[in-house]
């Protein structure tokens, strides 16, 4: 790599860190500012149910703005003849899942308040599946810039928003007007979303010749069908993965109570905030790229997993002594003295952290080219032992139950990950 390519993609690299560190800050303080001003049980009913959705939400398209990335990875321009099946694909599997939720909810949550604030939050799904289409585009025209402002505005809409509530109008903080003000959002969202997404559709028409589209066209016809077909293992993974990633707070809700939900929320809040180094890393800066080098460039393929391990690996290791031992001073600091129980929550979840940054680096190169299907099945197996491993030791040890098998999961797909490259890839 020229030290002016390099150059270039540790600009990248800064820009999109810095727009992803403020978009995690500003959904940090939402959490904290919601925490601070709702009693522990609306706090970990809150959590609870956008748990369940954003569980759910890998399946509104099936991962298919990561199929955009692949193709386009691979066909170039060409790929547009993939997008109008495919935004058909998102609409059906949307609504789908959209009724799923609210079928769920009405048929398992203990009182008509919960339920009719888990119904209205559930239009979030829109906002997110249109958010990572948006994403991706913005990607494979390489405009991290926008990316990282995107990332920023998107996590600041509902911080605004609280704080509009509380501080303007002097409104309190219930499951059902946190509810109505993000799924306000997101609607307004969804909307901005739509013409950004027709003017990258534009361009890339652009840049292609009729001649050979119409080659394309015949040879690969794609329709919904297909389209599902093969991003499927994208959306399932997403799902498999949020299954042994985050669950535990359903479980948790569910067998020992609100408050204690409230207490693991704290924590998860914690680690999903340290997980910004090998998402902005591998999602949004280089999987696009790996995706590329799969099929054009092997020797950088092959590089950005060796010398991403390594990062890794240091980068997790300081990130879990960090949390460890500052987890004292932070967790009453800023979300009160009624949460002091969660600091050795907080501790013992941020074992996690090294071994998934590990993962992500061990896990990148099963994204591309016929490797998915396999990811989704180790994925798949994590998610099944987190099912039946989180009751069990709930039942055992309580609310650190819920961790150990977060981390008997975690520890289970990094071992199969870097098993399966040695064996296949490298």
């Amino acid at each position: 790599m020229s030290s002016l390519s390099l150059k270039k993609s540790v600009i990248v690299l800064l820009i999109l860190f810095i727009g992803t560190a403020l978009s995690a800050i500003a959904g940090f303080a939402t959490k904290i500012i919601i925490a601070r001003n709702t009693t522990l049980e609306v706090f970990g009913n809150y959590s609870t149910i956008l748990a369940i959705i954003t569980t759910l939400m890998p399946l509104c398209g099936f991962g298919i703005q990561q199929y955009w990335l692949k193709i386009f990875g691979q066909h170039g321009a060409y790929g547009i003849i993939w997008i109008k099946p495919s935004l058909l694909f998102v609409a059906i599997s949307s609504i789908t899942i959209f009724i799923i939720l609210i079928l769920w909810f009405m048929l398992t949550l203990d009182s008509y308040y919960i339920k009719l604030s888990a119904v209205i939050l559930t239009f979030i799904v829109f906002n997110n599946v249109g958010a990572e289409l948006l994403n991706s585009t913005l990607q494979l025209e390489a405009k991290y810039n926008w990316l990282a402002i995107w990332q920023l505005f998107q996590s600041s809409f509902l911080l605004i928003g609280i704080c509009i509530l509380l501080y303007v109008f002097g409104g309190k903080l219930t499951e059902l007007n946190i509810s109505i003000i993000q799924s306000l959002i997101s609607c307004v969202v969804v909307l901005s979303i739509i013409p950004v997404i027709s003017k990258f559709i534009r361009s890339q028409r652009e840049k292609i010749i009729i001649d050979q589209l119409i080659t394309y066209q015949k040879e690969f016809s794609p329709n919904v069908l297909n389209i599902m077909k093969e991003a499927f293992p994208f959306g399932v993974a997403g799902l498999f993965y949020l299954i042994y990633y985050q669950f535990g707070i359903v479980f948790i809700r569910q067998m020992l109570g609100a408050k204690e939900a409230g207490f693991y929320g704290v924590a998860f809040t914690f680690l999903s905030a340290s997980l910004i180094v090998p998402g902005v890393i591998y999602q949004k800066f280089l999987l696009p790229k790996l995706h590329s080098w799969a099929y054009h460039d092997r020797e950088k393929f092959i590089q950005s997993y060796i010398y991403g391990n390594y990062v890794m690996l240091v980068l997790g290791i300081l990130g879990l002594i960090s949390l460890w031992f500052l987890a004292p001073y932070i967790v009453p600091l800023l979300f009160g003295d009624e949460y002091e129980a969660a600091i050795l929550i907080v501790q013992i979840m941020a074992i996690n952290i090294p071994i998934v940054y590990v993962a992500s680096s061990a896990g990148s190169l099963l994204v591309t080219q016929d490797h998915m299907k396999t990811k989704v099945y180790y994925m798949g197996a994590a998610a099944l032992m987190s099912l039946i491993l989180t009751p069990i030791l709930i039942t055992f040890f309580g609310i650190y139950g819920a961790i150990y098998a977060s981390i008997i999961s975690n520890m289970f797909i990094l071992s199969i990950y870097y098993y399966k490259v040695r064996k296949s890839i490298l």
